[in-house]
């Protein structure tokens, strides 16, 4: 199930452009920082802290839902 605050949080990069195609993947411009976010295993993995930690156990974080947002 997705965590509402970061749907939010992902559509609001969407707005100023924010997410941009890259080599590979993604890179996407955060709050506190660039992200690359790049396919792995069936799934999309970012290069942020939330991901380090939580590895997909707690769903995908503000980044790799912006990409999947932009389809």
């Amino acid at each position: 199930m997705l965590n509402y605050p970061r749907l939010a949080a992902a559509r609001r990069l969407l707005a100023p452009g924010a997410v941009r195609a890259g080599p590979g993947g993604h890179e996407v411009q955060g709050t506190h920082g660039l992200y690359r976010v790049l396919p792995e295993g069936g799934r999309l993995r970012c290069t942020c802290l939330f991901e380090a930690r939580h590895q997909g156990s707690r769903g995908p974080c503000t980044h790799a839902l912006a990409v999947q947002l932009l389809g």
